[in-house]
């Protein structure tokens, strides 16, 4: 997915910048069931809670994008990312935010002070400590190295190992990192022959590396850095460019998803045996019939992959379910929120089984990505923002995302239920309101709470988001639970749906006033 880009300093954005309009009412969805199925249905929000770089604590980090969460405890979740050193750099800074699980307040937050390039793609708690364990990469003297940070349960740094064998034009990175009981399991690339293109997750894929997974024990991220030399066993595979993520099999096996630039390996599976990382099957390329895979889930005795694919100018979101004793492939089923499909693309990125094995929710991101290229009715509906033109449908111009969650069913792949939301700031304007403003939010990431709730990770034009949602309270729209928690009120969207956030009589007064004022500096 391209980068969430602004379409415009419209009037609610002008008092975001001003800082205006920072609250702490929690905000709300905006939801479009034009574009959801079987909403009644759906898991409905609890809380949406959104944050501005300012808010995190995150130090000079601007343009925070997070693409990884996890639960960390059960008061506790965390996001994960990358953001830009300044405004005007290119150059990156890692990042991790923990929120309350039940509120979506900030807990702590933790940024890199390293001076080159560094990102965050995943993390993961030891579940003996608590500590946290936070995976990327690290450019050291010009080398991209695979990076490992241990922070405490409460966000101190402890160290950032980074001796994993990278070395000048054999540079590497983790995308994923999984605590399995005793077991700690790294999964990305080396051997990278250079820092071009260093994406991951929504961001991209590296085109050129070599895969690799390792094996630690937990002890091992003790009071000192490990190394490679620590590691119980590491298993490369040749032919593919990154492992993209692990997950446990059983208790004995492992599936690993890689990717590599051959469309036919975009979406790959091995299976290996845990102690000591031989090979059970594979790998064995799906690309040709899944498209690209971003994520595995593993139900019972079968694995899915989550993606997306297409063609002939069409990106669906894309599940594929492998038998785990053998790669026999059973389906792949496509979905998307519909409209043009010539002009919205659906992405997915994560995916999260829930925990009675009947269903898989993946997290996605849909919109119009650009208008280059277009020609004819086409470009003039792009440049208009008519990507649907089902009635009901409201218009989102190019770079302007939604947050898509669907619910697919593991024996058969049908969708049962999705729903495409997008940030609400408190007290936004209903979808009649003329002071419409629309902004970007794309879900990211998914995984389960211990509460049975579900946590989305998003990210907005502003910062980033948690959306949760509730599977056992379904009904569809907006109407988040309002609980008290730091949230900005950023960019107000267009939707189909929503209810608003109540703000209280003073906080609306002051609104009022500073409509006012700002109405006659504009008129003067």
């Amino acid at each position: 997915m391209a980068p969430i880009t602004s379409t415009g300093l419209g009037f609610s954005r002008l008092l975001i910048s001003a800082g205006i309009l920072a609250s702490t009412t929690l905000a709300d969805t905006y939801t479009y069931p034009v574009k959801s199925i079987n909403l009644d249905s759906a898991a409905s929000p609890v809380y949406y809670s959104a944050f501005r770089p300012d808010q995190m604590s995150i130090g000079r980090t601007v343009d925070p994008h997070a693409v990884h969460g996890t639960e960390i405890a059960p008061s506790t979740v965390l996001l994960s990312g990358k953001g830009q050193q300044s405004e005007s750099s290119s150059t990156t800074d890692a990042f991790a935010v923990a929120l309350s699980s039940s509120t979506g307040a900030k807990s702590w937050s933790w940024t890199s002070a390293h001076d080159g390039n560094d990102a965050a793609n995943a993390a993961t708690v030891l579940p003996a400590s608590g500590e946290v364990l936070v995976a990327g990469w690290r450019e050291v003297s010009g080398v991209g190295c695979r990076s490992v940070t241990k922070l405490s349960a409460t966000g101190t740094e402890a160290y950032t190992a980074v001796a994993f064998g990278d070395s000048s034009g054999a540079h590497g990175a983790f995308e994923m990192v999984k605590a399995f009981g005793d077991d700690v399991f790294l999964s990305g690339l080396k051997d990278k022959n250079d820092l071009e293109e260093m994406s991951f997750k929504s961001y991209g894929n590296v085109p050129s590396g070599t895969a690799v997974v390792t094996r630690f024990a937990s002890s091992a991220f003790g009071s000192s850095a490990p190394a490679a030399g620590d590691a119980v066993w590491t298993k490369d595979f040749s032919g593919y460019a990154s492992a993209k993520t692990v997950e446990e099999v059983g208790t004995d096996k492992l599936a690993v998803l890689l990717y590599a630039e051959e469309s036919e390996k975009h979406a790959a599976i091995v299976v290996l045996n845990r102690a000591d990382g031989s090979t059970v099957w594979g790998p064995t390329d799906y690309g040709n019939v899944h498209g690209e895979g971003t994520d595995l889930a593993v139900v019972g005795n079968d694995i899915f992959i989550i993606g997306h694919g297409g063609s002939g100018g069409e990106l669906s979101g894309r599940a594929t379910k492998v038998a785990s004793a053998d790669g026999q492939v059973s389906w792949t089923k496509s979905f998307s929120v519909g409209g043009n499909t010539q002009l919205i693309y659906n992405e997915c990125w994560g995916v999260s089984a829930n925990s009675d094995g009947s269903g898989l929710i993946a997290s996605c991101g849909a919109g119009i990505e650009t208008c280059d290229g277009t020609t004819g009715q086409t470009r003039t509906d792009c440049l208009a923002g008519n990507g649907d033109p089902r009635t009901g449908a409201y218009n989102r111009g190019a770079g302007n995302w939604y947050s898509y969650v669907v619910k697919i069913g593991t024996s058969d792949g049908t969708v049962a239920w999705q729903r495409v939301d997008s940030y609400k700031a408190p007290g936004g304007p209903a979808m009649s309101s003329s002071s419409f403003d629309p902004s970007s939010s794309a879900a990211e990431w998914v995984f389960g709470m211990s509460s049975g709730n579900i946590a989305i990770v998003t990210d907005e034009v502003f910062g980033v988001g948690l959306l949760v949602l509730d599977p056992s309270n379904s009904g569809g729209g907006g109407g988040a639970t309002s609980t008290s928690a730091p949230t900005p009120a950023p960019d107000n969207v267009d939707g189909d749906n929503g209810a608003s956030s109540t703000l209280t009589a003073t906080a609306l007064g002051f609104l009022s006033f500073v409509i006012a004022a700002v109405s006659a500096i504009i008129i003067v």
